[in-house]
Order: C-alpha cells, then sequence, then structure tokens
C-alpha cells in the first residue's frame, strides 16, 4: 500500500523511524534555543515569549510534524495492533489472546490480519489506516488518560514528552534565583 503520499510503501519500521528522528531533532533544537536565551539571562516565561525564541520553535515544530507525517501518512497509533496466529497451511490460524500465546503454541505472528473465529482463516483488518504501535496513553503527560486514536494525538505527544526533557534539562543548568528563572517540573527532585 502506498502511503505519505510519496509514491513508495511505507511501513511501520518507517513511521517509527520517523517519529523517533523527528522527536530527538525537535527536543535538540528545542533544548539549543531555549539555552541560548537562558545564557542570555532569559528567565524561562521571558524566553518562551520572545517573538525571535517564538519563530524558532514554531519552525521546530513544524519541521517535527511534517517528518512525523511524512513519515507515518494515514497510520493510527495502537497500543496492541491486530495480528493472526497462523498455525497451519496457508491462512489456517488459531485464536489467541497475545502474540506470545501464539508463540508459545508454535503459531506464526501475521501483523495486520485477524483470525475468524468462525472459518479460522486469517483475513485483512478492514479500514484504510494502517497501526504504528504506540502507547495506549502518553507516558509522559499526567493530563493524558485518554487513549491515543490519531497521528496528531501522537505528536501532541511527542511534543509533551520532548518539552518534559527539555525542561529538566534547562533546571538543571540554569538554578538562577533558587530556580525560579527555570523551575524544575514537579516530578524531578
Amino acid at each position: 500500500m502506498l502511503e505519505g503520499g510519496g509514491g513508495r510503501r511505507v511501513g511501520e519500521n518507517d513511521c517509527q523511524v520517523g517519529i523517533a528522528k523527528a522527536g530527538v531533532k525537535y527536543l535538540l533544537k528545542r533544548e539549543k534555543v531555549l539555552e541560548k536565551c537562558a545564557l542570555a539571562g532569559g528567565t524561562q516565561a521571558a524566553c518562551i515569549v520572545d517573538p525571535t525564541v517564538s519563530v524558532q520553535l514554531g519552525r521546530a515544530a513544524d519541521a517535527k510534524d511534517a517528518l512525523i507525517k511524512r513519515k507515518c501518512g494515514n497510520r493510527v497509533p495502537m497500543a496492541s495492533p491486530p495480528f493472526c496466529c497462523v498455525t497451519g497451511t496457508g491462512q489456517d490460524c488459531t485464536v489467541v489472546t497475545t502474540r506470545t500465546d501464539c508463540t508459545n503454541i508454535m503459531g506464526t505472528v501475521t501483523e495486520g490480519k485477524t483470525c475468524d473465529p468462525m472459518m479460522l482463516k486469517c483475513s485483512p483488518v478492514p479500514g484504510p489506516n494502517k497501526p504504528v504501535t504506540w502507547w495506549e496513553v502518553c507516558p509522559e503527560s499526567d493530563t493524558c488518560t485518554t487513549a491515543l486514536a490519531t497521528l496528531d494525538d501522537l505528536i501532541t505527544c511527542v511534543d509533551t514528552s520532548a518539552d518534559t526533557i527539555v525542561n529538566e534539562i534547562l533546571c538543571l543548568q540554569f538554578r538562577r534565583n533558587a530556580g525560579a528563572d527555570w523551575p524544575c517540573p514537579t516530578d524531578v527532585p
């Protein structure tokens, strides 16, 4: 299946690599921009509203979003994507709950299909969207309690994770005014 509008096949691995690359580039750019502002004497609040800093952070976010969308196409985050446990010849299968259950009975896990319980044959998952294996909820967000359902939800999770890491790094680097200029997140000692 062609995904991402680029005319070539895009697999889940390409998507995962794209998310990682985009997330790390965004994190490093954000840290560099905010660190430069802090080294010039800026506080966290002042740096975030500085027009030059805002433009640079906006460009970094736009580049991250574009790379993830290009690499992931129409994929949706899913903690446990559908699979079929092939246990016979052709598409013969056994209904199991987990991938481990499948391998324990000497089956072969086939992604993107499910085992029809009546026919005991693997069949493709209906719908245009392909999964990208991802957490059920964003691990760095205290406020995220609903399942990530869209690529935009996943991008927001990448933002939250990168922003939290950058804030932790900067709070350790800039302890001016008893930590008031660059306050540490509540979960950092």
